[in-house]
């Protein structure tokens, strides 16, 4: 989920706080809270990497990258 921090209780205490949760390679697979709407982004049962990149600026960014079955390669 990107924007986890995106909640009514952020936004009257301070404001929204830039955050991610990811739980892949192998953590358990809870359903999504029922405010996930309020996220930028909240994908379920998928697997992938969270991704960063630093600009010159300093400036983060960080990108959920799928992963699918198709993707790996045969023994």
């Amino acid at each position: 989920m990107d924007g986890i921090f995106n909640t009514a209780y952020w936004k009257q205490n301070g404001g929204v706080l830039p955050g991610w949760i990811v739980g892949t390679s192998g953590a358990v697979r809870y359903t999504l809270p029922p405010n996930s709407a309020d996220a930028h982004g909240a994908l379920t049962n998928v697997y992938g990497s969270l991704v960063g990149t630093v600009q010159p600026n300093g400036e983060i960014g960080l990108n959920f990258e799928k992963l699918a079955e198709a993707d790996i390669p045969n023994r």
